[in-house]
């Protein structure tokens, strides 16, 4: 099954003999018979007829809209949508307490296992980081998990670690900006609003995924429902803070002139410029596809792979999904 996506503004949707046909302004880019397609995505002015919309709702398409930066804005819902016994068992999840624990013990591990190799990764840049120290408490919270008996306890952990981990900035910022330590809700400086500011709109690349595949990004099962980009797409972000949002971070803070003089000119938190915003998120999707020279796969593959492995532990109830590989040491 695939995704018909529209992203450019002459884009156009149509339907013909069974077929949509996709426009870029008058002239045919694509054509997906409609019973081999599972979603669409409509982003900023992109256009799908009237005709289109009510045959995709007829076949139990989706169709979902986004803004130009890929913020979630709604859907066309089918009166009959696919998937629906998965969606039933994702809930299910949710209610059965020691089923969820042990799922948010592989989702926390993959996180532990993403920050231990993200502070590989930052040594062999020869940043100045204490490795072997900091590794040594991760894996010892690693190796604990399985005996972690309850999920507030399991959130216990994950903060802990997270602490361990946030000691890796101060080696690693450019010169010019110091590290108060990670805040949020609201964050204290800009550093921290750098940081949210590409965890959320990885998080809304993540929720984009999680639609196509028929999944409700709202019910998650460490995250409780209520958090804005959904909490099954908060849960899958905690497998790429460190090795994709946070090395992004760094890559733009000594990488690129215009955003290391914001985020380095002041310690309070600022609006950002419309065109800087739009600059970062540009990166951000830009990033996405490609493969770090000492990984095996893309933080596009990784993300297609975690999702894969979500859906399989969902089909088959009697699975349990080993999230930790997505992140292997070498």
């Amino acid at each position: 099954m695939e995704t018909v996506s529209l992203q450019k503004s002459t884009d156009r949707l149509t339907l013909k003999d069974g077929q949509l046909i996709q426009w870029d302004e008058n002239i045919i880019r694509d054509r997906h018979p409609i019973r081999c397609i599972e979603s669409v995505e409509v982003y900023g002015n992109a256009q799908i007829t009237t005709q289109a919309v009510k045959e995709c709702l007829k076949e139990g398409i989706r169709i979902n809209y986004f803004n130009i930066y890929g913020k979630f804005l709604g859907r066309a819902e089918p009166g009959y949508p696919k998937n629906i016994r998965r969606r039933l068992e994702q809930y299910r999840l949710y209610w059965e307490p020691e089923r969820r624990l042990q799922w948010s013990k592989a989702l926390i591990a993959a996180k532990i296992q993403g920050e231990i190799v993200e502070i590989r990764r930052l040594k062999e840049h020869s940043f100045p980081i204490p490795a072997r120290s900091l590794q040594k408490e991760l894996k010892r919270h690693l190796a604990a998990l399985s005996g972690v008996p309850t999920l507030n306890s399991l959130l216990g952990v994950e903060g802990q670690c997270a602490k361990i981990y946030y000691r890796i900035f101060p080696y690693t910022l450019p010169a010019k900006i110091k590290w108060t330590g990670r805040s949020y809700h609201p964050p204290r400086d800009r550093i921290n609003t750098l940081l949210s500011l590409i965890y959320g709109i990885t998080a809304q690349e993540i929720r984009r995924r999680l639609e196509q595949r028929s999944l409700d990004p709202h019910c998650g099962f460490f995250h409780e429902p209520g958090y804005g980009s959904g909490g099954l797409a908060c849960d899958l972000l905690e497998a790429f803070r460190a090795t994709f949002c946070d090395h992004l971070a760094l890559r733009l803070l000594h990488r690129n002139f215009i955003v290391r003089e914001f985020f380095s000119s002041s310690a309070t938190p600022a609006p950002l410029p419309e065109t800087l915003l739009k600059n970062i998120c540009q990166y951000i999707h830009s990033a996405l596809p490609l493969r770090h020279r000492l990984q095996k796969q893309s933080p596009e593959e990784q993300v297609n792979e975690l999702l894969n492995r979500v859906i399989a532990g969902l089909d088959d109830p009697f699975r349990l999904p080993e999230f930790i590989h997505i992140h292997p040491e070498r």
